[in-house]
């Protein structure tokens, strides 16, 4: 790899939703120079931008807030309106130029908006997908209403930190689909997620093994 080029550099990913689930995934692999589009609409715009401190000067606005700018570094920002057709067809032009798309929007939503899977890989054959959610896209759990606050405070993994690993699977997730391209739609429910992080732990309890290295959520 020549000096200064990043992992994903031409990885291009579009980006529907908001809040820290599919944006940080997003984050993580701009970071590792993948260029990333995230989507937001004027009239909803991303709930971290004003719903969460801090704040630049400690005044909440539009553009002060500092999860929203946390969970979007390093990325492109563009607004439309997903409910207006003209911006539909736009976001379809944005998943047609892209390689992966990622949305964390409500079970169900991605698709009334004509941008789910199936639809988007019609004039986009090799497009991968990550949608995440709360408790999975069926079931009778499917609807239920969860954010990190009350999935953490359920299992504890607040306190566990975030291990080196993490990002190990991300890119080599994204480096499976490309050498094979048989991975194209992955679906990870917060709740699945959360309870996984707690096999680690509980082997190394078992095998009185020392913990890996952690850095803070």
């Amino acid at each position: 790899m020549n000096a200064g080029v990043l992992a994903l550099d031409g990885v291009k990913i579009v980006e529907f939703g908001g809040y820290a689930a599919g944006p940080h995934v997003g984050k993580m692999l701009a970071n590792f120079g993948a260029t990333v589009v995230h989507v937001e609409s004027m009239s909803r715009p991303d709930g971290f931008r004003m719903q969460y401190p801090p704040y630049k000067d400690d005044k909440p606005g539009i553009n002060s807030g500092g999860c929203f700018t946390y969970f979007n570094d390093s990325k492109y920002g563009v607004t439309i309106d997903l409910k207006n057709p003209e911006g539909r067809k736009l976001a379809r032009k944005l998943a047609d130029w892209c390689d992966i798309v990622i949305e964390n929007m409500r079970p169900g939503v991605i698709d009334r908006l004509g941008l789910g899977f199936e639809e988007l890989r019609k004039s986009n054959p090799g497009l991968i997908m990550l949608s995440t959610c709360n408790m999975g896209q069926t079931g009778p759990a499917s609807r239920a209403t969860m954010a990190m606050h009350i999935a953490g405070a359920d299992i504890h993994f607040m306190t566990q930190g975030l291990n080196e690993q993490v990002m190990t699977f991300m890119i080599d997730r994204a480096h499976v689909a490309e050498v094979r391209g048989k991975l194209h739609r992955l679906c990870i429910e917060m709740d699945d997620a959360e309870y996984e992080r707690f096999l680690e732990p509980l082997r190394r309890a078992l095998e009185d093994s020392p913990a890996p290295a952690t850095t803070s959520v």
